[in-house]
C-alpha cells in the first residue's frame, strides 16, 4: 500500500511564492542595516570584538568605573576612537555596548530562523537523496554500456570524481606535511 506523502503545507508554486516574499522581506531586513558591513574571514577570525550579551553586560561595569575616577584611565583616552583624544568617552562606549545587543539579538533571531530552514532543506533532502544514491548504484553499471542513461547521470559521476580527485589532493599534502 502506498504510503501518503507528508511534504508539508501547499503546493511547490505557493513555497516559492512563499521563498519570493521572504527573499524580499530579507532584503528590506539588510537595507536597514546599510552600515553593517561583512568582514573578511580572517578579519572575522582574528576580531577582538567577540564576546556574548554576558561578557558585554560585565565590561559595561568597566565604564562605571572610569567614571568614577577617570584619572588612572587617561592612558586609555585615545583608544576609544572617540572625538576627544583626551579622556575615555564612556558615553560613546555605552552606546557600542548597545549597538552590539542590538546587533547580536537581531542576529541570533534570524540564525534561529534560518536554522529552522535549514532543517526544512535537511528533511526536503532526507526524503530524496538516499533513494537518488540507490538508483545512481543501479544506473551507473548500465551506464557503461547504455550511452543515453550516461548522459543522464553524467552530472553525478563528474560530482563524485570530482570530490574523490579532491580527496586525493588532500591526502597526498596530508603526507608531504608528514614526510
Amino acid at each position: 500500500m502506498a504510503k501518503t506523502p507528508k511534504d508539508g503545507e501547499g503546493t511547490i508554486d505557493d513555497l516559492r511564492k512563499r521563498a519570493a516574499q521572504s527573499s524580499a522581506l530579507n532584503a528590506q531586513i539588510r537595507a536597514q542595516f546599510q552600515e553593517a558591513r561583512k568582514l573578511a574571514k580572517q578579519d572575522r577570525r582574528s576580531s577582538r570584538g567577540k564576546m556574548g550579551l554576558t561578557e558585554a553586560g560585565a565590561l559595561r561595569g568597566t565604564l562605571d568605573a572610569i567614571d568614577l575616577d577617570p584619572a588612572p584611565f587617561a592612558s586609555l583616552a585615545d583608544e576609544d576612537e572617540g572625538h576627544d583624544p583626551t579622556k575615555v568617552e564612556t558615553a560613546l562606549l555605552r552606546e557600542r555596548f548597545d549597538r552590539h545587543q542590538i546587533y547580536t539579538e537581531l542576529a541570533d533571531e534570524l540564525m534561529a530562523t534560518a536554522k529552522v530552514l535549514t532543517d526544512a532543506a535537511l528533511a526536503n533532502g532526507a526524503l530524496v537523496r538516499p533513494l537518488c544514491l540507490a538508483a545512481y548504484e543501479i544506473a551507473k553499471p548500465i551506464s557503461k554500456r547504455n550511452p543515453a542513461m550516461r548522459e543522464k547521470i553524467s552530472a553525478l559521476i563528474d560530482y563524485y570524481a570530482g570530490n574523490a580527485e579532491a580527496a586525493a589532493e588532500t591526502r597526498l599534502a596530508n603526507k608531504a606535511k608528514k614526510e
